[in-house]
């Protein structure tokens, strides 16, 4: 009846099958879609797909932890789902990028001679990168906007999705007035299958630019699956890429 899985290699392990609406979806992508961050996505395919317009979202985590490629995702969904056009606008704003918060203010909301990237990102998606990098007058006047948008059916204002680390005041005041927020575990926390697939992933995308194959030892699979990294999933990414390199190099 399929209602079992196994598991691949020895020993062999079996499992009940839940039911998963990734399967066909852009989150089939994501490691741990139906395992550490299954809940995560269940959240992110409910802020898509609520009924009266897509909810703001507020996604959590340590640095490194796929804040963004969530995010992302988010959007490719709403384009399956038909909630917005395929062509609909994503933009990204990134806080560490702007020194001043006036200057930040200006490339969010525009400065009347030209428009900023929330009008630029109507009946689309406004990821805004780094919150607790932001000063006090900004977040007041974006909590302002938050509050002010979507009240009507069929808004064109964007879907907002602020990103910010999980340690900061800063998400604990935006968590009490955004409807969604999203929580991504740090690598560590995550089961070992899942970094191994996350390995295995990395190793062959540089397969694929490098177009060699790649052979590691057991010994260095060992490490990779057990070292700490200060970066999350980003650390373990720059660091294959990095010894991916120094191989071809040599």
């Amino acid at each position: 009846e399929k209602l079992v899985g196994k598991t691949n290699g020895r020993p062999v392990l079996y499992y009940a099958k839940r039911e998963d609406n990734t399967a066909d979806s852009c989150f089939s992508n994501l490691v741990g879609h139906g395992g550490s961050l299954r809940r995560a996505v269940q959240l992110a395919q409910a802020a898509v797909l609520y009924p009266q317009g897509r909810l703001n979202t507020l996604i959590i985590g340590q640095g490194g932890t796929g804040k963004k490629f969530l995010a992302m995702l988010m959007h490719r969904y709403a384009m399956e789902s038909g909630t917005i056009l395929p062509d609909a606008p994503y933009h990204l704003l990134d806080c560490a990028g702007c020194e001043q918060e006036d200057e930040l203010l200006t490339e969010l909301f525009g400065d009347g001679e030209r428009a900023g990237r929330y009008e630029e990102a109507r009946r689309g998606t406004l990821v805004i990168d780094g919150l607790h990098l932001t000063g006090s007058v900004f977040r007041s006047q974006l909590l302002e906007k938050l509050q002010a948008s979507g009240g009507e059916d069929e808004s064109p204002d964007p879907m907002i999705v602020i990103l910010c680390d999980g340690n900061h005041t800063v998400a604990r005041v935006f968590q009490q007035r955004l409807p969604v927020t999203i929580e991504l575990p740090a690598l560590s926390e995550r089961p070992l299958e899942e970094r191994k697939e996350l390995i295995q992933n990395f190793l062959t995308l540089e397969a694929a630019r490098a177009h060699r194959s790649i052979v590691i030892s057991a010994e260095l699979m060992r490490c990779l699956l057990l070292y700490d990294t200060d970066y999350n999933i980003a650390r373990l990414k720059y660091d294959i890429k990095l010894g991916c390199a120094n191989a071809y190099y040599c």
